[in-house]
């Protein structure tokens, strides 16, 4: 199992920041994807926002972008070419 540790955000204002655990192991049910995936996005973001310092959930979206920047192009180009 890989095992991934990042610091966690300071605390603010009386803010407790959470310390959380990701695990990833469940197999996707075939009938339900498009939901789960929902689902898992949001959980998994709203997870990393309230935890991770803001640098770091930045630098974070920025790679993720940058990963899937290319197929984001072609969709863009997709809509631009059929509302034109």
């Amino acid at each position: 199992m890989k095992v991934i540790r990042v610091c966690k955000a300071q605390p603010a204002g009386g803010k407790v920041v959470p310390s959380i655990v990701i695990e990833i192991h469940l197999e996707l049910p075939d009938s339900e994807a498009t939901p789960k995936f929902s689902a898992d996005a949001y959980n998994l973001e709203s997870a990393l926002h309230e935890s991770l310092p803001g640098g770091t959930y930045d630098r974070l979206l920025g790679a993720m972008l940058q990963r899937r920047a290319s197929s984001l192009i072609r969709s863009f180009e997709q809509v631009s070419h059929e509302t034109a």
